[in-house]
């Protein structure tokens, strides 16, 4: 395990699953809760370099990514976070990293993920005229299962992957 990830788990412990992809890329899973404390520790103590964020719509929630480069050790650490879709907010890191600032609104816009803390929450890429509520990159959005009908059953489900995992 690299060092800084063994950091990682001393300092917060259970409160962290970590998955090593490989010698290169860990995935630490954390509760909303503590995204910001633990994304601080990495940026301010530990030196990581913010790269950027990932939202996805999935079976199991709304799930966020921060990507964080160890640029030394070339290793990259994913905080991911998976927050239940009737209660879909996070505590914005953008108070801690400026950089975060327009990929979180684009996660708010395209998927419907509130920040709390955010400093400036509004629109970013999509019109004026586009209804509130209407989250395009979420899998229930009827543009997507009209556009795109073959993939909406069969999305995530065993099938799938066993198809795709030697792509």
């Amino acid at each position: 395990m690299p060092a800084e990830v063994e950091q990682i788990r001393e300092r917060f412990g259970d409160r962290v699953s970590i998955y090593e992809r490989s010698v290169e890329r860990a995935y630490v899973e954390v509760a909303r809760e503590d995204i910001r404390e633990i994304a601080e520790y990495m940026f301010r103590d530990m030196g990581a370099r913010f790269a950027t964020a990932t939202g996805s719509d999935t079976r199991r929630g709304f799930e966020i990514i921060y990507h964080f480069a160890f640029d030394k050790s070339n290793l990259f650490v994913s905080l991911r976070v998976i927050v239940p879709k009737d209660e879909p907010w996070v505590d914005s890191i953008t108070p801690i990293i400026t950089g975060a600032k327009w990929i979180e609104r684009e996660m708010w816009e395209m998927i419907g993920i509130e920040f709390p803390g955010h400093p400036k929450m509004e629109r970013l890429l999509s019109a004026a005229d586009r209804p509130e509520g209407f989250h395009p990159y979420r899998r229930n959005q009827k543009h997507f299962r009209d556009r795109y009908p073959e993939t909406v059953s069969t999305l995530e489900t065993p099938e799938f992957y066993r198809r795709n995992q030697k792509r």
